[in-house]
């Protein structure tokens, strides 16, 4: 039985870097959705509101509290951003956080609690105990109690990573702890997120590495991306994994260890930013490409991929057109236009067969024990001896997510498990999703709700949009209010 409980709020989606289209399938922090608020309620002086009877079309629904917030953030840390009085590019409101009782936690004071990050603006919420707030366009720290631990004083901020943020003043990039000290200078053009103790850091066009302490233990002398995508700006996948890092020098790849030491001289081409490697090691392995040759808009195009291991040794020859990354021991290969499987030894589990279209990258990767693979636009997956357990016949699919699988046969979806058995068949519209925190969210006729494993409806589909579950709670629409919604 599912216990719900509804906090009706009025919503603002913050998504970076994604459209509204795609917010509906993916999350609350992918796109954005202005909503502006009537007749707006205040909370009461201990930070609760007046609650409403329950909603008689449904039992399931135990408590209403009432519409009275502008935007919202996920919960995270079992707190959510919410704000009164934001009103897209008029008024920034006031805002504060919340906890999963709508009991305002930390009260709502602050201009507004967007994390501005980079060129992305998102709706802040706490990250390792810390969460971003701002005052008079000046950003800073709160812990959970509230307690202002970072002053609002920077230009720019990032969540904490490791125990560190990245913080920006005057256009100056640098790193705090949790104590607001700056223990990595603000003078770098930019960084990235610490990742595995260490920090990639940008000046006057050349990369490197810090460590926790300030210590530039790669100082800046790598150029930008590794991706040969004949654009300026940097994309960053040089960061740290599994303790390797990849870096480029006159226009070849090579790799790092923590310590700074090349253990693979810059010798293979950069990767295409289209192809399906992402450079970084996965498993023990990476993926590398030779034997590019240079169009006539002086781009890199073509080559051979195989893989490498963490001495540089090529375990597995150069000798395929595309390449994924290894996950549960396998990785998809590409040969001659068509999509095959090996393992780490290089043995070809299942022999390049299958089609591409270039789209679903990661459904080729392997998720639960099962990896997807099409033939003639239409989708199955197969397990690690190479067995089609679901023959290709969906139109659409998405990777395994909590043993079990999106499938779409034309304009209509529904849920297989990993043995293949229909356990929804599809019939709602797009807008149904994968499974998060045991529940999936679906939509039929423009409405909204839940179903559980059993395909059985646990929340009825009467909101206008929802998000997925996070921390045991899901945000939803009705009448152009947001809510939240709390599932036992």
């Amino acid at each position: 039985m599912i216990r719900i409980c509804v906090f009706t709020v009025a919503l603002l989606a913050l998504l970076t870097g994604c459209s509204n289209s795609i917010d509906k399938q993916e999350s609350m922090q992918n796109g954005k959705d202005d909503m502006q608020a009537d007749n707006i309620q205040k909370p009461a002086s201990d930070g609760t509101v007046d609650k409403l009877a329950p909603i008689a079309a449904s039992e399931s629904f135990v408590e209403i509290i009432s519409p009275i917030y502008d935007a919202v953030g996920n919960f995270s840390d079992g707190l959510a951003s919410v704000n009164i009085g934001r009103v897209e590019g008029i008024n920034d409101g006031k805002s504060g956080f919340i906890d999963k009782t709508g009991k305002e936690i930390v009260s709502l004071k602050y201009d507004d609690s967007y994390s501005r990050d980079c060129d992305y603006v998102y709706m802040a919420s706490f990250s390792e105990g810390m969460a971003a707030v701002g005052l008079n366009g000046k950003y800073g720290f709160i812990d959970r109690t509230g307690n202002e631990i970072v002053p609002a004083k920077y230009d720019s901020v990032g969540d904490f990573s490791e125990g560190m943020a990245r913080v920006m003043l005057n256009y100056k990039w640098g790193f705090i702890d949790k104590k607001g000290e700056e223990l990595v200078p603000l003078k770098y053009d930019e960084v990235f997120n610490f990742s595995d103790g260490l920090a990639e850091v940008a000046l006057n066009g050349k990369w490197g590495y810090v460590d926790k302490t300030g210590k530039e233990v790669v100082p800046p002398k790598y150029d930008g991306s590794i991706y040969a995508d004949g654009y300026d700006y940097y994309v960053s996948y040089c960061y740290f994994s599994e303790g390797m890092a990849a870096v480029v020098l006159n226009g070849k790849v090579g790799y790092i260890d923590k310590e700074g030491k090349e253990i693979v001289a810059p010798k293979y081409d950069r990767l295409d930013l289209f192809q399906a490697a992402l450079g970084v090691f996965s498993e023990g392995l990476a993926s590398v490409r030779i034997d590019t040759v240079c169009d006539e808009d002086g781009l890199d195009e073509g080559g051979k991929y195989g893989f490498i291991d963490k001495t540089g040794k090529e375990v597995i020859p150069l000798k395929y057109d595309d390449a994924w990354n290894f996950s549960e021991g396998m990785a998809a290969v590409m040969l001659n236009g068509k999509v095959g499987y090996i393992d780490k030894t290089g043995k070809e589990i299942v022999p390049p067969k299958y089609d591409f279209n270039g789209s679903h990258w990661a459904l080729r990767s392997f998720s639960d024990g099962m990896a997807g693979v099409e033939i003639n636009n239409k989708y199955g997956f197969i397990d690690k001896t190479g067995k089609e357990v679901v023959t290709p016949k969906f139109t659409y699919a998405e990777s395994f997510s909590e043993g079990m699988a999106m499938v779409g046969l034309d304009s209509e979806y529904g849920f297989i498990d990993n043995t293949g058995k229909e356990i929804v068949p599809p019939k709602y519209d797009w807008g149904t999703w994968s499974f998060s925190e045991g529940l999936a969210r679906v939509c039929l006729n423009k409405k909204y709700g839940f179903i559980d494993k059993t395909g059985k409806e646990v929340v009825p589909l009467g909101y206008d949009w929802v998000s997925a579950f996070h921390e045991g709670m899901a945000a939803v629409e009705l009448g152009g209010k947001y809510g939240f919604i709390s599932a036992n």
